[in-house]
């Protein structure tokens, strides 16, 4: 089960605001991909690497940022105690700690109490929201309140 985060702003009729705004916004969305890869979790590289942003330039109105591997909202959300293989958990193992055994602990923790989420797309948009989207505002000369909240959506 992947992420994905649909950004949609209602455009003005004016031509001048309207590429101020979707200025502002790409700037933002560049930003929240740029810390979504930096706060993904890391064994191998594939959740980092699935990150993308749609599409990639200053003309749309509607972005959507994704991952694309199946464990994406597993990492974001953490989950509810499970069982799981243990042959990934040995390969694991051995990359992080060089002890196969451990690999038995990690999935006796995660039948007992699932795994820990690690958010990276929600610390990004919270970041993107809070720091840069004013300053991508103010450098296109866009001034007012910005709405807090109301120009993401995530969904699983």
């Amino acid at each position: 089960m992947n992420i994905d985060f649909k950004v949609k702003v209602k455009m003005p009729e004016n031509e001048e605001i309207k590429a101020k705004l979707r200025k502002a916004l790409y700037k933002s969305m560049v930003k929240m991909k740029e810390i979504a890869i930096r706060q993904a979790p890391v064994d191998l590289g594939e959740l980092r690497a699935s990150i993308q942003l749609e599409p990639n330039n200053m003309n749309s109105d509607v972005y959507y940022l994704h991952d694309g591997v199946s464990y994406g909202a597993c990492m974001e959300y953490g989950t509810r105690a499970h069982w799981v293989p243990i042959k990934p958990l040995i390969e694991w193992a051995r990359r992080h700690k060089g002890d196969e055994g451990f690999a038995y602990a990690v999935r006796a923790k995660i039948a007992k109490e699932g795994v820990n989420a690690h958010p990276f797309f929600r610390p990004a948009l919270n970041e993107v929201t809070e720091k840069w989207l004013p300053v991508y505002f103010s450098d296109t000369g866009l001034s007012g309140n910005i709405p807090r909240g109301s120009w993401a959506s995530g969904d699983v």
